[in-house]
């Protein structure tokens, strides 16, 4: 973990892991009854603590607090940690689940993000029947409302990955508190940015491909949308690093497209370095997205849908190719990228390069800073 990486020999910083995510009901549908005894005894420990960390002094007595990912903590226990304290209670925005109970603001049915529920219009995540996603967590329209309730007095502040994402946080709270912008920075991301950290392997031996899909089968993640792309561009080569499942609503499969499981280390990296194009279509008001900044670094090209609420909308201009969410409209575009062998401007990557390193490697002491400044509420 990065932000353990950082804080270590720091000793003003104490990293505790709280998360109580149960792999018990996963077990139990495999019928794996030993994996299911093992992951209720793990799962009943991490309960007692939390139970022990919540009921003692030192969480509500710290002078700051920045929790992650409330969904994986346990939403009652966050917001019980929150009321205790006297000092403010920090949330790091990892996704948009501060608005969005699908925490992937985005419907399936749609080619854009879902900002309805922002500034509290519930009624839209009713209407659509929004379910809690990942499933079984205790973040929803409950807790949704408890947090605004909370912010709006400022017993509970918000920081950011990236301009967007500040920009929606206090669209949806208010600008009483500004959310700073802290950025992001993981292990991975470390990887890329120096190739010292790990050996590179060697270029794939197979022709490269037109254009390699980067991100997961979730519709929000653009799966469905880039599988539509695909469709017309019978002509251009294709690869999804995921294995295709017959019966999951896919549609036929296309003759153009290789379905092949790879995770970044064991080929996928390789494929997007010889890609003419890799596909990035996140959906949703993605923050600083790992599958996207590795690819604009290692890659030859990328090109991602036009969402103005995603981190895309923060890039300047020259470093991706940004496509209309029609995916008729989209695949022309890119279709003529890939003839035209379209490149990002290497004035404007060479510079985005530098300074998004500069602005995100030292995350700790960026969010640490945050706090420390931002403690006092706007005129």
């Amino acid at each position: 973990m990065e932000l353990e990486r950082q804080a270590a020999g720091r000793p003003d910083v104490r990293l505790v892991f709280a998360g109580n995510r149960s792999a018990v009901a996963d077990a139990v549908r495999r019928k794996r009854w030993a994996a299911a005894a093992r992951a209720l005894v793990v799962h009943a420990g991490r309960r007692m603590r939390q139970r022990i960390l919540g009921a003692g002094s030192a969480l509500r007595s710290a002078k700051s607090v920045i929790l992650l990912h409330p969904q994986s903590i346990g939403g009652r226990w966050c917001l019980d940690l929150i009321r205790r304290r006297r000092q403010p209670t920090w949330i790091y925005l990892l996704d948009s689940s501060f608005f969005c109970i699908r925490s992937y603001n985005h419907l399936a049915t749609e080619h854009d993000a879902c900002v309805r529920c922002l500034g509290g219009a519930w009624s839209a995540a009713q209407a659509h029947d929004c379910r809690p996603y990942p499933a079984g967590h205790d973040c929803g329209l409950s807790f949704l409302e408890e947090l605004r309730t909370l912010a709006a007095t400022g017993r509970v502040r918000f920081m950011a990955q990236n301009p967007g994402q500040a920009t929606l946080a206090e669209r949806h709270f208010g600008p009483l508190w500004p959310v700073p912008v802290v950025g992001m920075w993981t292990i991975d991301l470390a990887e890329v940015f120096d190739e010292t950290l790990r050996p590179r392997p060697g270029r794939p031996a197979a022709e490269p491909y037109d254009v390699v899909f980067h991100g997961g089968d979730h519709p929000a993640k653009g799966f469905g949308w880039a599988l539509d792309v695909a469709r017309r561009l019978p002509a251009s080569r294709f690869l999804f690093p995921m294995a295709w499942r017959s019966g999951a609503g896919w549609g036929e499969r296309p003759a153009n497209c290789d379905f092949v499981p790879m995770t970044w280390e064991s080929g996928l990296e390789d494929a997007v370095g010889a890609a003419t194009v890799t596909l990035v279509p996140s959906l949703w008001s993605a923050p600083v997205e790992g599958a996207l900044v590795k690819s604009i670094v290692v890659g030859r090209a990328v090109a991602a849908p036009d969402v103005v609420s995603g981190f895309v909308a923060d890039l300047p201009a020259g470093v991706v190719r940004l496509l209309d969410r029609s995916p008729a409209a989209a695949a022309e575009q890119l279709r003529e990228s890939i003839a035209a062998g379209w490149r990002p401007e290497a004035a404007a990557f060479a510079a985005w390069k530098s300074r998004f390193e500069a602005d995100n490697s030292a995350l700790l002491a960026t969010m640490l800073r945050a706090v420390s400044q931002t403690m006092q509420p706007s005129p």
